[in-house]
Parts: structure tokens; C-alpha cells; sequence
């Protein structure tokens, strides 16, 4: 397959798994978007993250399961007079996220995304993706009764036997 991507072409094979491919490991990783900021809890081991910089972008991306490279090709069409930083920033990020285990490996996704970046205001640069890691109120976040949630969430009524 051929994508178009801001003027840049974009090849991939037909029919075939995409390697790379990425997924938020949303059975772990709770985030919400606040003020441009995402904020990520696990609630496997309690930490919380908070992304800055082209993160929260980053981020949003993720959602629609991206390869690291089609990632990298949206930010350096956008952003052209920054490319000798791009590709190393979001790669190492990347690796953040998935030595976190907020991201993983997706197996179901045959062809990429043609990803955009036009939630960002015209006159914006690029500035480094930032994981930054809270591990101070882990004990407490484990604590929280969310964990016990099955699929119906929570809170629901227990079944009168």
C-alpha cells in the first residue's frame, strides 16, 4: 500500500500485518487530557505519568495504533526545519512508554493510519516528548476500589441471590 502523508510517500506492504505497530495497553494505562497535558495512571502499579512537550500529541496519536514510523513522518512533515531531532526524540520516547507498559506491540492492525497533525495551533514547534514518571502515591492509587472493576465498571449493584 502507498500513503500520502503531508506530500510525503509512504509504502508499506499489502495485506500483511503492520510491524511496529503500537497500542495504548488501555487494560492498564487510565490518562485523561487536561489543559494539552495527558496524565496516565496504571493501575497495575500505581504510578502516574505525565506527558509535556510533543507527548501529549504523541499520545493522541497512539490511539488510532501508529507505527513508530508513521508517527515520526506526520511530526517531521509538520515540523520540516526540525527533522535532525525528531526521529531520536520520538523513538526514545516510544521505548518510555513501552518500558512503562503503557504501550504495546497491536496484532490486529493491517494497514496504518494516516495520521495528522492539525490539532496543533499553526505557529507550533516541536519540543521534545516528556515521560515523567510519579511513583509517590502509588500505595494509595493501588488502594482505590477501580481496581476490583470488571467489565460493567464501577460502581454497579451487586446481584440480589
Amino acid at each position: 500500500m502507498i500513503a500520502f502523508l503531508n506530500g510525503y510517500c509512504l509504502t508499506f506492504g499489502a495485506n500483511e500485518s503492520m510491524p511496529g505497530t503500537l497500542k495504548i495497553a488501555a487494560e492498564r494505562a487510565l490518562y485523561e487530557n487536561v489543559d494539552n497535558e495527558v496524565i496516565i495512571i496504571d493501575i497495575q502499579t500505581g504510578n502516574y505519568y505525565h506527558l509535556t512537550g510533543s507527548g501529549q500529541s504523541i499520545w493522541l496519536l497512539l490511539q488510532q495504533q501508529p507505527t513508530s514510523e508513521t508517527i515520526i513522518a506526520a511530526f517531521e512533515a509538520r515540523f520540516p526545519s526540525q527533522r535532525p531531532l525528531i526521529a531520536d526524540a520520538i523513538q526514545q520516547f516510544v521505548q518510555q512508554l513501552k518500558d512503562a507498559a503503557l504501550v504495546t506491540d497491536a496484532d490486529d492492525v493491517d494497514e496504518p493510519p494516516t495520521l495528522s497533525l492539525d490539532m496543533l495551533p499553526a505557529d507550533a514547534v516541536f519540543k521534545p516528548p516528556q515521560l515523567t514518571t510519579y511513583t509517590n502515591m502509588s500505595d494509595l492509587l493501588l488502594l482505590d476500589p477501580i481496581h476490583d472493576v470488571d467489565d460493567k465498571g464501577w460502581p454497579h449493584k451487586k446481584p440480589i441471590n
